[in-house]
């Protein structure tokens, strides 16, 4: 189906999906949950193994730059932390559904269904560092799903400690 048909409404062909036919993205979702696209490739995208309908864990990796033992120095320190849990792939690039000779595709966007307040999270962790994918077992996809926490890179840095002598 196309576009909600209501009651006592001819089915018009307009409507509907022919055989073999494909439903745009909106008509996949949830009510209520929003489409979001993040970066992917080989390493974030699991070596191309996750595929629509899959369920994955989002990760945050966050550089974070802390004062170093010697005067003036930096040192770079990056952070990693689970973003969103247990979240629907919708499509990998913009297939939808996984062909007949199901083989690994590696592609460079994934299309996740996420809640409206998580989209915007989402889009806050993506400026703040490198997005990866966790691919959840088959059996692991019962359970909450969304937001598990702010981004790394968005909670409170710690504060230096300097020693004058």
């Amino acid at each position: 189906m196309l576009s909600p048909i209501e009651v006592n409404e001819p089915v018009l062909l307009t409507k509907l999906s022919g055989p073999n036919g494909r439903a745009t993205l909106s008509n996949m979702l949830t009510p209520g949950m929003r489409a979001v696209t993040i970066r992917t490739d080989e390493i974030a995208g699991v070596g191309g193994f996750v595929t629509p309908g899959d369920r994955v864990d989002v990760v945050l990796t966050a550089e974070t730059n802390r004062d170093g033992a010697v005067e003036g120095a930096t040192k770079s320190k990056f952070a990693s932390g689970v973003v969103l849990q247990n979240i629907k792939v919708l499509a990998i690039d913009q297939a939808t559904r996984v062909g007949d000779d199901a083989q690994a595709v590696v592609g460079a966007t994934a299309t996740l269904e996420v809640r409206p307040q998580d989209s915007v999270l989402l889009a806050q962790a993506k400026s703040e560092g490198e997005l990866s994918l966790s691919l959840r077992s088959y059996a692991d996809t019962a359970g909450p799903s969304g937001a598990t926490r702010r981004p790394v890179a968005a909670v409170s840095q710690p504060q230096a400690v300097r020693i004058y002598r």
